[in-house]
């Protein structure tokens, strides 16, 4: 999947600030709010192959982007029902498929906001068409308000699915930023790599949206000894993510003297540990 580099050009100030805000904090899940139909879109937007429509992008978070669709659209008034008519004669009716799409499957955009969020920061983000007209009267606004309350609160919630924790230094405790999160979904013993990590912020602490399974998860980060650790995700309705915190130990290279110029000795380095399991 290429990079976000297709957008245009000059990049106006609106652009920039939004870009801005998205790399500098820290968000988990977002949704942005567009009309002119009635489903839930998720990543990725653009195609790989260019082809215009019809072509599935899958995301290496493809499971939890569906999650996130489908958390929302079953909880809108009428977005996953199948038996509602489509917005315009001979457009697509995404309730029969649940009220979600994956953006290229349905039409590619090259450079859209929620593939630009998913592969530019930690934030997974999904794009809400919120009704057949693209720009709702005044007085139906209230009406709209009722039929996607639910939703967007519980689209909310899905910010605390999977895990989350802090990484910290072994020895001053301090706390660990730019930590990298690997994932390995190990479920039913197959081993499968997310390839997408999320890293830790300013006060080390780490979000990573995940669905129910079996997972293998790594922090690493220069200098230290990376962690692994197993756990069970069981994502429990309107419940807080599993805490797993991670503690990496410095690596102090052997070669190292003191002041008298002999070498300094090190034999408690950690060896290997079977994987806590959580």
């Amino acid at each position: 999947m290429q990079m976000v580099d297709h957008l245009s050009q000059p990049i106006q100030p609106e652009t920039k600030a939004v870009m801005q805000m998205i790399m500098s904090i820290p968000f988990v899940a977002s949704a942005n709010l567009h009309g002119g139909d009635l489903v839930a879109n998720y990543p990725y937007d653009a195609s790989r192959y260019g082809n215009v429509q019809g072509e599935y992008a899958t995301s290496p978070d493809d499971n939890t982007f569906k999650w996130l669709a489908l958390s929302y659209a079953d909880y809108h008034a009428d977005m996953a029902n199948p038996n509602r008519m489509p917005c315009r004669g001979g457009d697509k009716n995404f309730g029969k498929e649940g009220g979600i799409t994956n953006g290229a499957k349905w039409y590619s955009v090259r450079g859209g906001m929620q593939d630009f969020n998913y592969l530019s920061s930690n934030d997974f983000e999904i794009t809400l068409e919120l009704g057949c007209d693209k720009y709702t009267k005044q007085s139906e606004l209230e009406k709209e308000w009722n039929r996607n309350k639910n939703a967007l609160i519980n689209l909310i919630w899905q910010s605390h699915i999977g895990i989350k924790g802090f990484v910290q230094d072994a020895i001053t405790l301090k706390p660990l930023a730019n930590a990298f999160i690997k994932v390995v979904n190990v479920t039913n013993g197959i081993m499968s790599p997310i390839l997408h990590d999320v890293t830790s912020v300013q006060d080390g602490d780490y979000y990573r949206l995940l669905t129910n399974g079996d997972y293998q998860v790594t922090a690493s980060l220069d200098g230290y000894l990376s962690s692994t650790k197993l756990v069970t995700v069981e994502n429990k309705h309107h419940n807080e993510a599993k805490i797993m915190n991670f503690t990496l130990q410095p690596i102090i290279l052997p070669s190292n003297y003191n002041k008298e110029g002999k070498r300094i000795a090190f034999s408690n380095l950690i060896a290997a540990a079977d994987l806590p399991v959580f």
